[in-house]
């Protein structure tokens, strides 16, 4: 996923499940998730998308 490789969270969390040795499958399932609900807050709060550094 692309997300996963340009975001610095959505990275930190996709190398930490590689180091747990999570299928890539679970893994791209797992990024999707995690984007999806920062997306989900961000229409309800209505701002903008800041990248925050883990």
């Amino acid at each position: 996923m692309f997300a996963s490789q340009q975001d610095p969270t959505l990275k930190a969390c996709a190398n930490h499940l590689r180091k747990d040795g999570k299928s890539r499958k679970v893994i791209v399932t797992a990024v999707a998730r995690k984007l999806a609900i920062i997306t989900n807050g961000l229409c309800k709060r209505r701002e903008e998308w800041a990248p925050r550094h883990p």
